[in-house]
């Protein structure tokens, strides 16, 4: 993939998550009552399926050449599948974000090059982000809805998935660059530029 390529694709990825932290924020400011969820909670569904796409491409594409393919394969199944779950049913984070965070735990494991730390941030950022939402919910933070959930605790998880998965996919782009400068292998960039 041509470095201008993987940096399109990681930064599409990035502003897909900060539109996942925005719902957040909504949520957060107790927005997600009345009739009119529908349109946010539609942009949430397609920002989460759009970053999750492209941020498992880019993934995909910094772990070529790992040591152990099974295991990226099966880590890369593990996204797949959130990304399949999180279009029909967003709502349901613990699940999108325990597969995510899976996933990219096993494709870390599958390498030891220096895009290995940046994958495992992103996995830490969906298991964080799970954490903080269940410590949100426990704490009681925000009005009680009809279903008996928190929406500020769920909002909260998200801001800190989105701006956690954000950085670590600078972190990725930067060993990309790294990657590209010594032509040390694990993705195939072309081209010219860097950070």
């Amino acid at each position: 993939m041509a470095r201008n390529a993987f940096r399109l694709i990681n930064s599409l990825a990035a502003l897909a998550w900060l539109t996942v932290g925005g719902y957040g924020v909504w949520q957060i400011l107790d927005q997600d009552s009345g009739e009119y969820w529908q349109i946010p909670y539609l942009i949430l569904t397609l920002a989460l399926v759009v970053g999750g796409v492209l941020t498992v491409v880019a993934v995909w594409n910094m772990s070529r050449g790992g040591e152990r393919p099974p295991l990226r394969w099966t880590g890369v199944a593990f996204c797949a599948l959130a990304v399949v779950l999180s279009t029909v049913a967003a709502w349901a984070l613990p699940v999108w974000m325990t597969l995510f965070g899976i996933g990219f735990g096993l494709i870390a494991l599958s390498g030891s090059k220096p895009w290995r730390r940046a994958v495992a941030l992103l996995a830490a950022a969906q298991l964080v982000g799970m954490a903080v939402m269940f410590t949100a919910m426990a704490a009681e933070v925000g009005r009680r809805d009809e279903y008996g959930d928190h929406p500020a605790a769920f909002g909260i998880g998200l801001v800190v998935t989105a701006g956690a998965t954000v950085w670590s996919l600078y972190q990725l782009d930067r060993s990309a660059s790294h990657d590209h400068a010594r032509n040390d292998g694990g993705i195939l960039l072309s081209g010219s530029g860097g950070i």
